[in-house]
């Protein structure tokens, strides 16, 4: 998974580049971890995905449940920029688990999906 914190806007970008592991998660807690130490500003994710591409074990799916618990109250807004119907599953499940603002956005509208980020 590609994690980049977009600095000119103040927000991380996720690009998953396979299934979903535990490490991936990790990864991600770190850099919000680390923005937050450093006093960096972080509005929100930008999950960027053609395909949902899925976990590779179950215990990679409990991985991201704990991270959801674990960090749901240090991000103010996650988009989802997919194509996939698990987005719609995703800003639903998010909308009663997450502290944070969740949106959809079909995966050809990332413009719009940083505007609603950055709003």
């Amino acid at each position: 998974m590609d994690i980049t914190y977009r600095s000119d806007y103040g927000f991380i970008e996720v690009t998953p580049t396979g299934t979903l592991e535990e490490e991936n998660f990790q990864d991600l807690a770190r850099e919000i971890e680390s923005l937050r130490d450093s006093g960096r500003d972080l509005k929100g994710v930008l999950v960027y995905t053609k395909d949902f591409p899925g976990w590779e074990r179950f215990s990679d799916l409990m991985a991201h449940g704990d991270f959801v618990r674990e960090h749901h109250d240090k991000i103010g807004k996650i988009a989802f920029c997919t194509d996939s119907n698990i987005g719609a599953v995703l800003k639903a499940v998010g909308k009663n688990f997450a502290e944070a603002e969740v949106e959809r956005f079909d995966y050809d509208e990332k413009d719009e999906a940083e505007k609603w980020l950055l709003a």
